[in-house]
């Protein structure tokens, strides 16, 4: 184990064997009970938040690692083809985009042409 987990894990026995003695001696009182159990969510819960995005960042950078250097190119012509159409599709309204605006969606149309290209790559593999 990981010396962050055992750190973590004794605080949530201790505060554990705190709400119980607690119980014992006092008898129940709300609030001490309300804050112990809020600092324990709140241990595990930006735990949890915390696996999940080292998760996410894992595997994007393997995603990366399975598409070629053709499939990068694929994605960044539909990126720029999502973006074109867009950018008709606004000034058709009369409308006027930004170049934040256009940043922006240039990196979720990104995502999307990378969903996309994954997809039709799993496909034909």
């Amino acid at each position: 184990m990981k010396d962050e987990t055992v750190v973590k894990l004794t605080t949530i026995i201790c505060l554990t064997i705190v709400l119980i003695v607690n119980f014992f001696t006092m008898k129940i009182d709300s609030t001490f009970t309300g804050t112990v159990c809020a600092i324990m969510g709140g241990i595990a819960g930006y735990e949890l938040g915390r696996r999940k995005n080292s998760k996410g960042q894992k595997l994007d950078t393997e995603e990366n690692e399975l598409l070629s250097s053709d499939d990068e190119k694929e994605i960044e012509a539909l990126a720029r083809s999502y973006v074109d159409k867009w950018v008709a599709s606004l000034r058709a309204k009369g409308k006027q985009p930004t170049s934040e605006g256009i940043k922006r969606y240039y990196e979720t149309a990104k995502r999307m042409a990378r969903i996309r290209v994954s997809m039709s790559s799993a496909d034909e593999g």
